[in-house]
């Protein structure tokens, strides 16, 4: 997989290029490199390479790449996000206003959602409406925004970050958890900015101080431009800060856990404290402008087969330590669990939030995957339709059995049997999946047959 660049914003202007020359000098030192024999490697002058080495300019992003791989280091590495000295930030070239609102941001929320709206986990939600946000800002047309035209990329989101692929079950809690843990954010963010071709930055407490996000995320939204952020002024899960006042003392915007808010306003948006002194733990996405996508179709179909076959514990979950497993392991301790009616009733009937959770984990997650499906379809040929055809019968099918499980009260005769079928449903249509996938897969890796039709849309 190419290396991502992380941290490419170049309106900011945050970049110390002073430090990144002398990482990318330190560097070529250590490869017993002169100038004259990179430059060479690279196919460019040595002047270039002087410019980049004494801080006067930052090599393009392709040849940023392909620096990283000729000094075999990551562009992290040359950038310098990670040293606990690192000073990340410098100053804009104009402050931010005191305060700023985006009143054209569409509300996402879980509990009392507008209408139409399908956008269950906040990670790929809120993502979701930033970036269609985004292209609306930039494209002037603000007014269009819709709420088909937001579950429609959700859906893509739930695919390319694997999270309709996923499945959890939390050992010591003995609960199925919510999807979107199944795979690393920062990661996760990467692909579906190279898939819509955007910079970005990724700001989590690795690689900066909350002083430098507040900074970061004013310039952002005083540019029309909304931020997607974990725990924010308090706020559990991701949410889309979409403005701010008291100059960034005070953040407003949408949450999928409003009942958190401190207050509203007019719109019904979250109006909290951003607590800048006390948050301990945080992620922020800042988006940047337009690239050329650099990541395809076909990678995400290769990512969402490796999801698929992730197996426990899951690499990523580390929420208060509790011991996790992902994918099939996942399904059999479930249905290990459902080893009486009593016990079935508890994981699948009788808790209506945690009921509603699992239709959300199991059901939404495969129509959701297969809603990508079907606008890959209609950008490609026929080997994709059949593909996507059965896709979308198998998320049918698992309705169905869904329903014939709800269907049946707790108490009837063979109400276990129907729960262990409904388990056994879900873990074919993973099986089934993962030979839809891989014969895609095979026919995206044909060249001839991949073409131009499988590149990002929207």
């Amino acid at each position: 997989m190419p290396q991502s660049v992380w941290y490419t914003i170049a309106e900011v202007n945050i970049m110390d290029l002073t430090k990144i020359g002398k990482n990318i000098a330190q560097k070529r030192k250590q490869n017993n490199l002169t100038q004259e024999a990179l430059a060479e490697r690279l196919g460019m002058t040595p002047q270039a390479i002087s410019k980049w080495e004494t801080g006067a300019g930052l090599p393009e992003t392709p040849a940023l790449v392909a620096l990283a791989d000729c000094l075999e280091a990551s562009i992290d590495d040359l950038l310098g996000r990670y040293g606990p000295e690192t000073d990340l930030f410098m100053e804009t070239n104009q402050s931010p206003p005191k305060a700023k609102n985006l009143p054209f941001i569409p509300r996402v929320e879980r509990w009392d959602p507008p209408e139409g709206c399908d956008m269950w986990y906040s990670f790929p939600a809120m993502i979701a409406a930033a970036l269609c946000s985004v292209e609306a800002y930039e494209s002037g047309g603000v007014d269009a925004l819709a709420m088909d035209m937001l579950n429609l990329r959700y859906y893509d989101i739930m695919h390319v970050t694997g999270i309709g692929y996923g499945f959890l079950w939390n050992t010591p809690r003995h609960l199925i958890e919510e999807l979107w843990h199944i795979n690393d954010h920062r990661d996760m963010a990467d692909r579906v900015m190279r898939y819509y071709g955007r910079n970005y930055l990724w700001l989590t407490k690795e690689n900066s101080t909350p002083e430098e996000v507040r900074r970061v995320a004013l310039w952002s939204i005083a540019n029309g431009r909304p931020v997607v952020m974990e725990n924010a002024g308090g706020m559990p899960e991701y949410d889309l800060i979409t403005g701010y006042a008291d100059g960034g003392d005070t953040l407003i915007g949408w949450s999928h856990c409003m009942e958190c808010a401190v207050k509203t306003d007019e719109q019904r948006r979250f109006v909290n404290p951003a607590r800048w002194d006390e948050i301990k733990d945080y992620r922020a996405l800042i988006i940047g402008s337009r690239v050329p996508p650099s990541y395809t179709d076909a990678d995400s179909v290769a990512f969402a087969l490796e999801t698929l076959n992730t197996s426990g514990p899951a690499a990523y979950f580390d929420y208060k330590k509790d011991k996790m497993y992902a994918g099939d392991a996942a399904l059999d301790m479930w249905l290990a669990a459902c080893d009486t009616p009593q016990n079935a009733a508890k994981l699948c009937k009788t808790n209506d939030i945690y009921s509603f959770a699992l239709y959300k984990n199991t059901i939404h997650a495969a129509q959701s995957v297969a809603a990508y499906f079907k606008g890959l379809d209609a950008r490609s040929d026929k080997k994709v339709h059949d593909i996507y055809s059965q896709i979308n019968i198998g998320a049918m099918r698992l309705a169905d059995s869904r329903r014939r499980m709800d269907d049946t009260p707790a108490d009837a005769p063979g109400y276990l049997e129907r729960c262990r079928e409904h388990i056994t449903s879900i873990k074919r249509h993973r099986a089934d999946m993962r030979l839809w996938l891989r014969e895609l897969d095979e026919h995206f890796k044909d060249r001839a047959a991949y073409g131009a039709a499988y590149r990002p849309y929207g």
